[in-house]
């Protein structure tokens, strides 16, 4: 504004000087007195032009730096991702392309911790059915005493205390994992569910929760791999979305088919800028042979881990170009003991890892 205005001032000091000297000079000359003062005024107005646009510019770039996620509040303890990386805000469901969906509401029951909880429809989703039937699914009973146990193997100085430690989990799936956390632990969680099918459930869930409880969960709905890829497909199988692969069809079996690919996106996990100080006792993944990808992406992270539970589905991972054994030296190579289960799944030739840090600088 101070730019402007000595602009003004100086307009119209030369504007008086121009009139004194039309009197004195002569007729012939006074065009060019003419053309020079609107040439001046010219001049004049761009110099204002440049300093408005100077001034919102630096108004603009100073709004974009002071923006930041606020869902949940806690986020930015933990990680610190661009705008255009935020998690879900914790107020509206996630929708799909299928407009119609609705939710199956049913009982999510496990140990005495009772809730509800939004599933796919009992003929559409193989692990909707286990909630159905069982009220969880078991695959997730692990989880909390892993939790737990870890937790009293403590890595040196925590910087957040007792009882806010970060989980973290690649695969949310519908959230029954999700949901044994936050009935038998007090982390908090940070999860990664990029299937808007999948989201539509989890976010029903959530959002019949205390919102005390909701907002122990950061939940980002797109995908972990080793770049960004803004419009990638994901293919989730007729019967079980939990077969969900990122440009592949893995099929279950020879008769199982594939429900119409929903675009996702794809950004690697160090791209959310991870606090330095973060402590993470446990990551679980299930990304459908995505594992190997999305530890590409993220060094930075992974050295923050502890204790690593993840599912191995060979044929999903050869279809994207990795193997059980990269996955196994991967880990083994940034430091962890890796141990494996029996088979999850014998005729899908699937089975867990367990991977433990050996040290923690």
């Amino acid at each position: 504004m101070r730019r402007i205005k000595q602009g003004a001032l100086a307009l119209g000091v030369f504007a008086v000087l121009l009139v004194l000297a039309h009197f004195a000079m002569p007729v012939d000359d006074h065009s060019k007195v003419v053309n020079l003062s609107q040439q001046m005024a010219q001049r004049s107005i761009e110099k204002e032009s440049d300093a408005r646009r100077d001034q919102r510019t630096r108004s603009s770039q100073s709004s974009l730096h002071d923006q930041r996620c606020t869902y949940p509040s806690w986020l930015n303890q933990v990680f610190n991702p661009d705008i255009g990386s935020c998690p879900w805000d914790g107020q509206e469901v996630i929708t799909s392309s299928n407009l119609n969906q609705q939710c199956l509401w049913t009982s999510f029951k496990d140990r005495g911790k009772e809730a509800r909880m939004c599933v796919h429809p009992s003929d559409a989703d193989f692990i909707s059915r286990r909630v159905v039937h069982v009220g969880r699914f078991p695959h997730c009973d692990g989880l909390a005493p892993m939790w737990h146990k870890q937790l009293n193997h403590s890595f040196g100085d925590n910087s957040f205390g007792d009882n806010k430690e970060v989980y973290l989990e690649l695969g949310g799936n519908i959230g029954t994992c999700v949901m044994h956390m936050l009935a038998h632990t007090n982390a908090r969680l940070v999860v990664f569910e990029p299937n808007p099918k999948n989201l539509f459930c989890i976010t029903s869930t959530l959002l019949g929760l205390d919102a005390g409880v909701r907002q122990r969960v950061a939940l980002f709905p797109f995908a972990l791999g080793d770049l960004t890829v803004n419009d990638a497909l994901i293919n989730a199988a007729v019967g079980n979305l939990g077969n969900s692969a990122i440009g592949a069809s893995v099929q279950d079996n020879s008769k199982q088919t594939f429900h119409p690919p929903e675009h996702i996106q794809i950004k690697a996990l160090d791209s959310l800028n991870v606090a330095n100080h973060l402590d993470i006792p446990l990551m679980k993944m299930d990304i459908q042979g995505f594992e190997c990808k999305a530890i590409a992406g993220m060094p930075q992270t992974l050295s923050k881990v502890r204790n690593v539970f993840t599912e191995v589905a060979p044929r999903w991972l050869q279809a994207q170009n990795c193997s059980g054994s990269e996955l196994v030296n991967m880990l083994e190579d940034t430091g962890f003991s890796v141990s494996a289960s029996q088979p999850k799944d014998v005729a899908r030739e699937q089975y867990n890892i367990q991977a433990t840090r050996l040290n923690r600088t």
